[in-house]
């Protein structure tokens, strides 16, 4: 579960700081300063009751006109709607495939020809490969046995997807993307371009604030917030044990359930929200462990990517994929990598290797 709860279309925070910390809880909290009672945002429920939530009610027009039409689940009375299929194989299957749903559905939704040749025109510059080419075989997994489980699923969950959202149309779909390999490419475009989107938690931003306030504010603030705090790093640590024994997953725990200060001495308890976009610019723009630059991302589906020191002229400008993994060893580092189809040979991991 996010330590964040956003908007389903601009991925904006939703509701207030309480209802924030309520949600990574799961439950009511008494104790808490005012200031957690003030609205960040609206939190405007979807009227066909699919369970998504938006900042406002101008935000879901814009999703409901784009895609959310076609995509949401609210009017389907039956678990064995394709849509309702696909979006529940999807959470297994994973977060591209839901990706890709929406994609298809804003092509359909577009109202004229050049629109959805819009759309075709940014899968041809960033596509090419066929998502079987991209997929990485885990280390203890058979090649093959791998490669004919994600072919079985890739057609199953195109048949889903053109049964949703096909049936219905007036107009026959673009032929140049309702096909099979049509949908493999758009899968293999969004596993090798897509964006991690990070969204600061309102709560973490308000803990880091801390410092700054006169002490006799902090401390009261503190005192205020300390019952429950540990609420939250007792239920982190409870959440991460049932997740797994693995050595793997023991060390991903720790790394997320840390509570090392930052520079200004908080503690880190909520990591926010985590989701990906498709930016052709940013997608371009090649990685190294020792990047140049950085990129961030705004409300609106803005992205500015910022020079963190000077760039020479001539020089790649390059930037992290790895987010918040940048710290782990070079090891770890290119295993993380892997993903991406290539090993990184940048300035950072030749010295370290």
């Amino acid at each position: 579960m996010q330590d964040s709860r956003n908007c389903a279309h601009c991925c904006a925070p939703l509701g207030s700081m309480r209802l924030q910390l309520e949600h990574v809880l799961q439950r009511h909290v008494d104790a808490l300063p005012e200031s957690f009672n003030t609205p960040i945002s609206d939190m405007f429920a979807c009227p066909q009751n699919c369970g998504e939530f938006f900042c406002e009610q101008s935000c879901f027009q814009r999703c409901f006109d784009q895609y959310h039409r076609l995509t949401c689940v609210g009017p389907i009375d039956s678990e064995e709607h394709p849509l309702y299929l696909y979006k529940q194989l999807s959470v297994d299957a994973g977060e591209v495939f839901l990706l890709a749903l929406k994609v298809y559905a804003s092509i359909l939704s577009s109202s004229s020809r050049e629109q959805q040749n819009a759309f075709l025109e940014l899968f041809s510059v960033t596509h090419g490969a066929d998502w079987m080419d991209v997929l990485q075989c885990p280390p203890d997994e058979d090649p093959v046995t791998f490669k004919e489980q994600k072919r079985q699923l890739l057609c199953v969950m195109y048949g889903y997807l053109e049964a949703a959202l096909c049936s219905n149309q007036q107009q026959k779909p673009s032929p140049e993307l309702f096909n099979l390999d049509a949908f493999s490419r758009v899968l293999a475009t969004l596993e090798r371009n897509l964006v991690t989107v990070e969204i600061e938690s309102p709560v973490q931003q308000f803990l880091d604030s801390l410092p700054s306030l006169t002490p006799d504010v902090r401390v009261a603030l503190e005192q205020t917030l300390e019952p429950t705090l540990e609420l939250v790093r007792a239920q982190k640590e409870e959440d991460w044990e049932d997740i797994s024994e693995e050595e793997e997953m023991e060390e991903e725990a720790e790394d997320v359930t840390s509570s090392e200060p930052v520079d200004n001495g908080v503690e880190r308890l909520f990591e926010g929200f985590d989701g990906s976009g498709l930016y052709p610019f940013v997608s371009m723009l090649n990685h190294s462990c020792e990047p140049n630059a950085t990129f961030t991302h705004h409300r609106n589906f803005v992205i500015t990517v910022t020079a963190h020191r000077s760039i020479n002229v001539g020089e790649e400008i390059c930037i992290s994929y790895l987010g918040k993994n940048s710290k782990l060893s070079v090891a770890d580092r290119q295993e993380a990598l892997r993903e991406y189809g290539f090993v990184c040979s940048c300035s950072r991991c030749q010295a370290e290797q």
